[in-house]
């Protein structure tokens, strides 16, 4: 017998980029996102930028990037699940490649270490 809420979980994991190419990503060339171990990791070319042009913000899972110069300029949201630490979101731009990389870091939950005690001999369960 299988957990099927487990197993929900689990497939909704594996199509999470799919989703999110499907509510933000969709028809934006620029835009690439992969998702790490503890991760979010959001890719965006925005080349001819300015370090100091760009902006990152987040807003009740929402991330919108906005650049601008004379020019041109750049406004797009991206929507991200719930499990992100709004507090632990970090953004780099290289303006050699005009490569911007934002990380979303998830919340994770604790899993126990291998040197956890487990239950107390003779406090297992009971027969």
């Amino acid at each position: 017998m299988t957990d099927s809420s487990r197993t929900r979980t689990f497939f909704d994991v594996l199509t999470l980029p799919a989703r999110l190419l499907g509510s933000g990503l969709a028809g934006n060339g620029n835009a690439r996102v992969r998702v790490d171990e503890d991760a979010y990791v959001l890719d965006l070319d925005l080349p001819g930028f300015e370090t100091d042009a760009l902006e990152v913000t987040w807003d009740d899972g929402y991330l919108r990037v906005t650049a601008s110069t004379a020019e041109r300029s750049y406004d797009e949201s991206f929507h991200f699940p719930s499990v992100v630490r709004p507090d632990a979101i970090d953004a780099t731009y290289d303006s050699e490649l005009g490569m911007l990389t934002v990380t979303l870091p998830v919340q994770t939950r604790r899993r126990p270490r291998a040197s956890d005690p487990g239950p107390a001999a003779g406090q297992g369960t009971a027969d």
